[in-house]
């Protein structure tokens, strides 16, 4: 009799963790398909070709986004210093925008956010169009 309660507890120990892994599955595929902020339309939705007139050190400065968003990128191996960081979305046909300046870099909206667990994508030029 003792075998058979010992097997009918470790019975429901197992679908309990089963239970618990499923729940957990759930929510992680919840959280990785939810998008915190909706996809960004502006700048780079005209999909023209990109400015390549740098902007000024004061305009640089003065750029404003929000403070759990990024802002700025330094990438010193390829001499990217103090780079503005725009939001990104997709166009009608579900393809990235593109920063509206060569001197920007893009965040994909859809991706991790600073300091936050996921992939951030991060778009950018290292040289003009032409």
């Amino acid at each position: 009799m003792p075998r058979l309660r010992k097997l009918l507890v470790s019975k429901w120990v197992a679908y309990g963790l089963i239970g618990i892994g499923l729940v957990l599955m759930a929510t992680a595929v919840f959280l990785l398909f939810r998008s915190p902020h909706p996809p960004a339309r502006t700048p780079g939705t005209d999909q023209s070709a990109p400015s390549s007139v740098k902007p000024s050190a004061k305009a640089v400065a003065a750029y404003k986004t929000a403070p759990d968003l990024p802002k700025y990128i330094d990438i010193p191996s390829i001499n990217v210093s103090t780079t503005r960081v725009v939001q990104l979305g997709l166009t009608k046909s579900n393809q990235i925008t593109a920063p509206n300046n060569i001197y920007d870099a893009g965040w994909y909206t859809r991706s991790a956010e600073p300091g936050r667990a996921g992939a951030m994508f991060i778009y950018g030029h290292v040289s003009s169009w032409q």
